[in-house]
């Protein structure tokens, strides 16, 4: 197996954090679709070259524990990075068989259920909401499966509900972080 092209791990980072904030900056825009596939497709890419790098690094690394634990790291984040970026897709088919409106009224759900994050009074509630997007996730993910045409490997397209819904947990997230970092500083 021969090295993919040598790039900084600060790079590789800052590259899908980029990509990451980039895309959920254009979702709550509401940005052009197509803008928003491009930036995801990108990030898809980006990620996946960046975790192959670092697989392989890891694989070789004859350094430290030290050094070998920044790579773990790094790879956590990609990783995390890509799933984000794939989770922002679905098969095509998927996107033809006519269960939009019902995606579409669960990404709203999770649109109201960020929007009230900031206001809401403690981290039980932060928590319950955060849960409540994972399902409406979760029931989006069903409607795809529901509307698979075939086991074979299909191009993949923007799944824009999904991709909502997942930065409306994202909002919810940082919420959580936000009140837990509160409560340390308060001990």
């Amino acid at each position: 197996m021969s090295s993919p092209q040598r790039r900084p791990v600060r790079d590789i980072l800052a590259d899908v954090n980029e990509l990451s904030e980039a895309v959920l900056t254009r979702v709550r825009a509401r940005g052009s679709r197509q803008e928003i596939e491009t930036l995801v497709f990108e990030g898809i890419q980006v990620a996946a070259e960046g975790a192959a790098q670092l697989e392989f690094e890891l694989e070789s690394a004859r350094s430290s524990r030290q050094d070998v634990d920044w790579i773990v790291e790094a790879l956590t984040i990609v990783e995390q990075k890509l799933a984000f970026f794939q989770g922002c897709t679905m098969r095509r088919s998927a996107a033809q068989l006519g269960n939009e409106p019902r995606a579409e009224a669960h990404a709203v759900e999770a649109e109201e259920l960020a929007s009230r994050a900031p206001s809401m009074p403690g981290i039980f509630e932060l928590v319950e909401a955060y849960k409540a997007t994972e399902q409406l996730e979760q029931r989006i993910l069903a409607l795809r499966e529901s509307d698979r045409s075939s086991n074979a490997p299909e191009p993949r397209i923007l799944d824009l509900p999904r991709a909502r819904v997942l930065t409306a947990r994202r909002a919810i997230g940082a919420a959580v972080r936000a009140m837990d970092d509160e409560e340390d500083e308060g001990l």
